[in-house]
């Protein structure tokens, strides 16, 4: 699936600042959900009704505070690699923080299949002693690779996600109670973005991987000329996200104005 600018703020309501929580300032709580060793979820991307992507997530633990998730998009079930180590991107998730450690993406094989140029990746690697975000991204131009070097001062104590991840992170906050997190953007800003979040109330969401009481959300930027902007760029008055209601906390579906999100397969990997 390919990352638009646009695409970063599909779910961000046509709403900004953070009245949303009334708390503009503090961490968002973190929600220690309950994830098992190789959790393998599939989800289906929809356009106008059409199937036209599959995403792919295996997570795996590492000791009682990481989670590893490797995450892969693409447009038919057929095209997505057989085993996880072949995924094209890989978060590190510290669970008590709520927050990646390290993201990886590497799709310079695809880009090469296909002849094309452009991102070939980019990698966020977060150091919690300096409270850094350093940030490299790739781009290939059919020949070689060239690197862009960038850092992020970071304020300890929040939740820190990249813009695509942030949706599936967002299991990992308690988005009921006040606070807000930060995303993370290189390419489209020097400092992480902060997003405060709302809470709508609880629905039932009937979907292929079953049926499930469903908290539904949405979230704001919580910096108001940043808010005008992005409001001009998306309408997003009616995008919402589910999270189940359970200790796991699965993201069960997510809606925007043109396109809808469905967990598919709930299941392990073997």
């Amino acid at each position: 699936m390919p990352r638009l600018i646009i695409i970063i703020f599909a779910f961000i309501p046509a709403i900004y600042g953070c009245f949303f929580t009334g708390n503009g300032k503090n961490p968002a709580p973190v929600n220690r959900v309950a994830i098992t060793d190789g959790e393998f979820l599939v989800y289906g991307f929809y356009n106008g009704g059409e199937k036209t992507g599959v995403m792919n997530i295996v997570t795996r633990l590492e000791g009682n505070d990481r989670a590893v998730m490797y995450i892969d998009r693409t447009n038919t079930e057929e095209n997505m690699p057989s085993n996880y180590t072949n995924y094209h991107e890989k978060l590190e998730i510290s669970l008590s923080a709520g927050s990646i450690i390290k993201i990886q993406e590497n799709r310079l094989d695809e880009l090469k299949r296909t002849k094309q140029k452009g991102k070939a990746g980019f990698e966020i690697d977060i150091n919690t002693n300096d409270m850094v975000a350093f940030c490299r991204e790739y781009d290939w131009d059919g020949a070689k690779i060239s690197t862009i070097n960038s850092r992020m001062p970071l304020k300890k104590g929040y939740s820190y996600w990249d813009p695509d991840s942030i949706v599936i992170g967002l299991r990992f906050l308690d988005m009921k109670k006040n606070g807000i997190a930060y995303s993370i953007i290189p390419r489209v800003v020097k400092a992480p973005i902060p997003l405060c979040f709302k809470y709508y109330g609880d629905e039932k969401i009937d979907i292929p991987a079953g049926k499930f009481e469903a908290g539904k959300y949405g979230y704001a930027v919580a910096d108001p000329f940043l808010g005008k902007l992005i409001r001009l760029l998306h309408d997003a008055s009616q995008d919402y996200l589910y999270i189940e209601k359970s200790e796991r906390g699965l993201l069960v579906e997510t809606k925007t104005s043109d396109s809808i999100t469905k967990l598919e397969k709930i299941g392990a990997w073997k």
